[in-house]
Parts: structure tokens; C-alpha cells; sequence
């Protein structure tokens, strides 16, 4: 169904100022569970991008659960079996780096995520990959470096789910370059369905972390001066594990926090991760710690605490019980 939302618009003409009225029809489900959960389908002004949603994912979900009904359904992700794994991909950015986000997706059509994207993809845009590679790795033996990825799992295989989320700190509502960054993103997903990263997942979303811009800070240079120089990234990630624990979008098993600085460097990356998520069960958080050398002039005065911790981009356990105490 479809709504018709009145904007006034003023404009100044040559006998003084008028009103004028334009009329945008809009697709019902973003006043439906869960999209009215976050202000971006109701703020985002691309009819375009919202009649894809509506065509690609809305009412495909739709479709599905008519189809194969589950009985006492919890979801709300109209799935029509339960999967093995069900992994939730979160890409968190602030105000102040959304404009670069559509950028950091273009690793992931040079480094395919999974091998059924590689399978749909052209002789010609393989060859555009191979220059890609190139470019970053140089003149390193790109096949050598990917022939260990060959034997992998596919996510078929794993009988695994993935779905993408845009999480923005704040409110998407309040900020149009937010929104635009948005739009930008989907509307690529969209293209990509067919022979690109996009088909290694299978839905996309916008949420948000309604922080407000004062407590949205992150200040490196002030950590020794301001005790919460990163309260921004602490509470979006507070966020983040209520959002995908709470259910709204679905129900999540394990949810991997990937930041835009988080860059793959070889194909099949998400067959590769899934592996490990299989490999490594039971756990309550699969990560590293810091293992840059950044730190290195400093290291003794760094806190154990600090130095010891586990980075947050890592896979957690939506469901153990010490991330529930510990956040």
C-alpha cells in the first residue's frame, strides 16, 4: 500500500512569497514493524530507493512467510525455516565520517565475500578484479595468496543467513548526509543482487543509535584530558547489542561489529568467517586483540585493561550470558 505525504515548500517568486505544494507517494511499510523503529525510511526523500525496498525485500518477506508459515514465529524476519546460523553484519559510522561510508564498499566488490557472488559474475568483470587486486596487493602472486580460500565452506553449505545493517550513532532524521549515505548504499545493494557482493546477503538495513550529538564524542587527541573522549563508540555499541539482541529485525545468533576501517584483503572473506564461527562454538566473543604497533613507544604505560582487551570488531554471541552482564 501507499501513503501521499503534503510538503509545503516555500519559494520566493517576483510578486512575493508563495507556498507551494508537492506531493510524494510513499510505500506504507515504513510506518510498519520493525522500519518505523528507525527514522531513516520515513525521513530518506529517494522514492526510488524506498520503491526497491518495498519491491526487493518487503514484499518478498511477505511473500515467503504466505507461503511457509511458522507457527509461533518470533522473527518478525518472515523466514521460512530456521537456520543454523543467522549472523547479523553490523557497519556502525557517526556524523562525522558518513559521507565517506558508500566508499568503504568498494573493497568488497574487488574482494567478493562469498563464493556464490564469484559464481554469478561475468568474464569480464572477473578480469575488473583481477586490476583491482592488483592495485592492492601490487605485484604480490595474487593467486597464491587466495588459493587456501578455495576449499571453503560455502554459506549453502554453513545453511547460514547474513544480513547487513548501516547503523548511524545518532538519528537519521536529523541529519541529511546521513540519509543520502543511505540511499547511496541500498540503492547499490540493489544493483548488486544479481552479480555482485550483494547476493552474499539477504537483507539490508538502516538502524540507528539515537545518541545525541553531545554524548556522540569521539576525540583521540583529548584521551588524556576528557575521561569519555570515546563515549560515542562505547554507547553506539551498547546500542548495536540491544537492537540485534532485542529481535525487531530478526532473530540473530551472532552479530559481527565491522567497522569502514575494516577492509577485506582476499575473496570469500564472509565464507571464511562463518567457517570460524562453526570451528570456534562454543564462545561468548571470537576476536583479537590490538596487534598493531601503533602502541609500541608507549606499551608500559598502557593499563592491562587496555592493552589486553579484545578489539571491538569481533563476533559476539548474542545469546551467552557474560556479554549480557557485561553490556
Amino acid at each position: 500500500g501507499f501513503y501521499s505525504l503534503i510538503i509545503s515548500i516555500k519559494a520566493e517568486i517576483s510578486n512575493g512569497l508563495n507556498v507551494l505544494e508537492r506531493t510524494y507517494v510513499y510505500p506504507s511499510f515504513i510506518h510498519e514493524h520493525p522500519y518505523n523503529t528507525s527514522s531513516y525510511y520515513a525521513s530518506s526523500r529517494s522514492l526510488k530507493t524506498l520503491m526497491d525496498i518495498e519491491r526487493f525485500q518487503v514484499e518478498q518477506k511477505k511473500k515467503k512467510k504466505s507461503r511457509h508459515p511458522v507457527a509461533g514465529d518470533q522473527e518478525n524476519n518472515f523466514t521460512q525455516k530456521a537456520k543454523k546460523t543467522r549472523l547479523a553484519i553490523v557497519r556502525p559510522f557517526c556524523a562525522f565520517d558518513a559521507e565517506s561510508q558508500p566508499s568503504t564498499f568498494d573493497c568488497w566488490e574487488c574482494f567478493l565475500p562469498c563464493q556464490a557472488a564469484a559464481s554469478a559474475t561475468s568474464e569480464f568483470e572477473e578480469e575488473l578484479r583481477k586490476d583491482c587486486k592488483k592495485g592492492v596487493w601490487g605485484d604480490f602472486n595474487t593467486k597464491k595468496f587466495e588459493q587456501d580460500v578455495k576449499y571453503l565452506p560455502n554459506m549453502q553449505e554453513h545453511d547460514t543467513e547474513v544480513d547487513l545493517f548501516l547503523f548511524y550513532s545518532q538519528t537519521y532524521s536529523q541529519n541529511e548526509e546521513a540519509i543520502k549515505t543511505i540511499d547511496t548504499i541500498i540503492d547499490e545493494f540493489n544493483s548488486q543482487k544479481e552479480s555482485g557482493w550483494a547476493r552474499c546477503f539477504n537483507n539490508i538495513y538502516a538502524i540507528e543509535g539515537n545518541i545525541i550529538p553531545d554524548d556522540d564524542l569521539y576525540i583521540p587527541s583529548a584521551q588524556e584530558d576528557l575521561y569519555n573522549w570515546v563515549n560515542g563508540p562505547n554507547r553506539q555499541f551498547e546500542a548495536g547489542f540491544r537492537i540485534i539482541q532485542g529481535g525487531d529485525w530478526g532473530s540473530y545468533d551472532v552479530w559481527f561489529m565491522m567497522e569502514g576501517d575494516v577492509v577485506p584483503i582476499r575473496s570469500y572473506w564472509l565464507d571464511d568467517l562463518l567457517n570460524e564461527i562453526e570451528l570456534e562454538r562454543p564462545f561468548a566473543m571470537l576476536g583479537s586483540k590490538y596487534a598493531g604497533d601503533k602502541w609500541d613507544p608507549f606499551l608500559g604505560k598502557i593499563p592491562i585493561s587496555l592493552r589486553d582487551h579484545l578489539n571491538g570488531n569481533a563476533i559476539i554471541n548474542t545469546s551467552h550470558p557474560l556479554i549480557d552482564d557485561i553490556i
